[in-house]
């Protein structure tokens, strides 16, 4: 059974995936860890108020350094995913905090 932190990277890279996939990996598993650097990063904003604009806004950012663009309903799409996701498994689970490692 994964742990409560292993669930929201899986859940967080599946939105990343799935939603957002500015760069068009989603499709092809090999390539299923490629946005895996940005989730730790992610999480973290979900955890601070205002947390939805904050990670559409850091969505924006990593596309920026990709040089690639995803859709503005798509970003904000996976915002509020990731926000809505980390809130329902810390809020099924204990002993979540910021400071833990995936």
């Amino acid at each position: 059974m994964p742990t409560p932190l292993n669930e929201i990277h899986n859940e967080i890279r599946k939105v990343l995936l799935e939603v957002w996939d500015p760069i068009g990996v989603g499709d092809n598993s090999a390539l299923s860890d490629e946005y895996d650097s940005y989730i730790s990063r992610l999480y973290a904003l979900t955890l601070l108020p205002e947390a939805s604009q904050l990670v559409e806004q850091e969505l924006q950012e990593i596309e920026t350094t990709l040089g690639m663009t995803c859709e503005t309903y798509l970003r904000h799409l996976a915002a509020t995913k990731i926000v809505a996701t980390v809130s329902s498994i810390k809020g099924g689970k204990s002993g979540i905090s910021g400071s833990d490692s995936n």
